[in-house]
C-alpha cells in the first residue's frame, strides 16, 4: 500500500513538472514567433483539422498580425475559468473546437504601441495532443 501511494505522489508530481514544461514551451514558441513577426511559426502553435474552415484559418492569421504592433508584457497558461465558449452555430451549422479545451494561454499587452484600440491582452483556448498544449480552432461538427 506504501508502495502504491509513492508511485502514485511520483506520478501526480511528474505530471505537475511536464505541464510545467509544456507551459513553458508554448509561451516560449508564442513569444519567439510574435518577436520575429512570424506568423507561420505562430500558425504551427495552432491545432487545425482538414474541415476547419478557409476563413477561420484567415480571421486567426490576421489577428496575429494585427498583435505585431503591441509589446508583450507577459504569456501566461492558465486554468480555465469554467466559461468559456467552445462551441458555437453559424448559419444552421455547429462548430466545435479541434481538441478538447484544458486550459488557455493570455497573452498581455504593455501600453507601449497600443493603438486607437486599446488591445490589453489577447486569451486563446488549449487542448493537449501528445504532451504538448496546442492553440485550438474550430471546425464544424460531426
Amino acid at each position: 500500500m506504501k508502495l502504491l501511494r509513492t508511485l502514485v505522489l511520483f506520478l501526480a508530481c511528474t505530471a505537475g513538472l511536464f505541464a510545467g514544461e509544456a507551459d513553458k514551451r508554448l509561451s516560449a514558441a508564442y513569444q519567439k514567433a510574435h518577436a520575429a513577426k512570424d506568423v507561420n511559426a505562430f500558425l504551427r502553435l495552432i491545432e487545425f483539422s482538414s474541415t476547419t474552415p478557409e476563413l477561420t484559418r484567415t480571421q486567426i492569421a490576421e489577428a496575429f498580425k494585427n498583435s505585431l504592433t503591441r509589446h508583450i508584457a507577459t504569456v501566461e497558461v492558465q486554468d480555465l475559468a469554467g466559461t468559456e465558449r467552445t462551441s458555437y452555430e453559424v448559419g444552421g451549422v455547429a462548430y466545435v473546437t479541434t481538441l478538447p479545451v484544458v486550459k488557455k494561454l493570455k497573452i498581455a499587452y504593455t501600453e507601449e504601441g497600443q493603438g486607437p484600440a486599446r488591445v490589453t491582452n489577447t486569451t486563446f483556448l488549449l487542448g493537449e495532443k501528445a504532451g504538448e498544449y496546442r492553440i485550438v480552432s474550430t471546425m464544424p461538427k460531426k
